[in-house]
């Protein structure tokens, strides 16, 4: 099976989000899925990698909210 993976844009628009977040997330935010660099001029994120993000902020989400405690993630 052959790794897929978002380009920067196409995970802005996923995410609803600003490019500019997304390598502000990619820098800060050291749970947030590193770009993998495929060559010259070409910075992708995984897919597996971004799935595997968004299900800990689900878990995490539901960790805070059953315990009555909400809090900011990423």
């Amino acid at each position: 099976m052959a790794q897929e993976y978002f380009t920067d844009k196409e995970l802005a628009i996923y995410f609803n989000v600003s490019k500019q977040w997304i390598w502000q997330q990619a820098k800060r935010n050291p749970e947030f899925p590193q770009p993998i660099k495929l060559s010259s001029g070409c910075t992708r994120f995984s897919k597996t990698d971004i799935e595997k993000f968004e299900n800990g902020c689900a878990k995490q989400r539901q960790l805070a909210s059953r315990y009555g405690r909400l809090k900011t993630i990423a």
